[in-house]
């Protein structure tokens, strides 16, 4: 399974030629395609900004109900909490966002696909792909 970042669906709703050739490989390897609540909200957030919302919202949705949803859950909590403490007190911090990312992500075993490496690297048991 893949867990693609918020970067990574925003290129494809901008319809970017790397970010559709990217999906269709893992497409063609039957691999089952994720994301997380966070990156969900992330899309809705700039969805709702500007001219042609409505458009912009209802392409979020067609993209979200092809992917399967990775939800935060106790796990993910626990996780959260020790990520971003250790984190922090290192001075690599990455955000509350990014640290719930990769919470939810490690926690359902899969590979986060993103461009933002140098960021998530910092979280050093993540399964990082970039594109």
């Amino acid at each position: 399974m893949v867990c693609f970042d918020t970067d990574f669906l925003v290129a494809l709703l901008r319809k970017e030629e790397e970010a559709i050739e990217k999906l269709e490989t893992y497409v063609e390897k039957e691999d089952v395609l994720s994301t997380t609540v966070i990156s969900a909200c992330e899309l809705f957030e700039g969805a709702y900004k500007g001219e042609g919302m409505e458009k912009k919202i209802r392409r979020v949705k067609e993209l979200l109900r092809r992917l399967e949803i990775l939800e935060l859950d106790l796990n993910s909590s626990e996780l959260f909490g020790r990520t971003y403490n250790e984190l922090k007190m290192q001075g690599k911090d990455i955000g509350v966002l990014d640290t719930l990312i990769s919470s939810i992500v490690l926690a359902n075993g899969e590979k986060l696909v993103t461009r933002n490496i140098k960021h998530f690297e910092r979280v050093t048991e993540l399964l990082i792909e970039s594109w």
